[in-house]
């Protein structure tokens, strides 16, 4: 925070930050809306409407708003957990107050949108879905978030909420797994798949929201055995746009690429295209 107080006095033009939850928080109570500022996104799940898309495209908007191909900046939200209600292990996202940042909105991702009332009954839906698909024989790990978390339940499972699970058999055989912990798993269980939800609003698959599900991991597990499942709010806030892919490894990110099948009810799909 003095580093960025210090650089609003020296007159910066801009300020670039990286980091993830609660980064954003910490540079709103040094600058507020004195200054401009993109967000290098760094962290998992993030909430705020302050950071660019991935690493790459902080570059370009930067670039971009130095030589004057930018007009104006505009006010966005910071967002951070809840601490209260994550306390109680639900994991929602509260205003803190706002940011000036470049107006150029196809290169800042979205706000992380929350849940809607119909959500409630696709989740359902969808969760019963993909238990009953459930391969005998195969690892299947689990992304975490609120959305995932209802299949383990369905099972009658115990998960963790902002965790990574591993399920085998219908048999939880790791809760929290880190990345060494699935890859190991690789190594014992052979066959795998990864169930994987959306970020909602901003369109993220991997690259955010779980740094344990890492390019080693997705490289072993491969695109064929990765399954989408969101609701279908969550998904139409994305219509017209596309599902996005940041693991920090630019061949895995385009082994990733191309269609989806998007689990979004019973036996009901939306194609999305993931890009990175």
């Amino acid at each position: 925070m003095r580093a960025a107080g210090d650089l609003r006095e020296a007159g910066a033009d801009i300020l670039l930050f990286a980091g993830g939850y609660s980064t954003a928080r910490n540079i709103l109570g040094a600058v507020g809306l004195s200054i401009p500022v993109i967000g290098i996104p760094a962290g998992c799940k993030i909430h705020s409407a302050v950071y660019a898309v991935n690493p790459k495209k902080a570059g370009k908007l930067t670039v971009k708003y130095l030589r004057g191909g930018i007009k104006g900046n505009r006010e966005a939200e910071v967002m951070d957990i809840d601490e209260e209600l994550f306390r109680r292990n639900i994991v929602e996202a509260r205003l803190y107050g706002y940011l000036s940042v470049p107006n150029e909105r196809g290169l800042i991702q979205n706000l992380k949108s929350g849940r809607g009332s119909s959500e409630k009954g696709s989740i359902e839906m969808l969760s019963n879905y993909v238990c009953e698909n459930l391969l005998k024989g195969t690892l299947h790990i689990i992304w975490p978030g609120s959305t995932t978390r209802a299949v383990i339940e369905k099972l009658g499972l115990g998960s963790t909420l902002l965790g990574v699970d591993l399920i085998y058999n219908r048999a939880v055989i790791k809760n929290d797994a880190a990345e060494q912990d699935i890859l190991a798993a690789l190594d014992s269980y052979g066959a795998a798949r990864i169930v994987v939800t959306v970020i909602g609003g901003q369109g993220f698959i991997f690259g955010r929201g779980s740094q344990q599900i890492s390019a080693a991991v997705l490289s072993r597990v491969g695109k064929e055995n990765i399954i989408i499942a969101a609701s279908r709010d969550k998904m139409l806030s994305l219509m017209g746009g596309r599902l996005y892919i940041d693991t920090g490894d630019g061949a895995v990110n385009n082994s990733l690429r191309g269609y989806y099948k998007v689990i979004t009810g019973y036996e009901e799909y939306v194609m999305f295209e993931a890009d990175v």
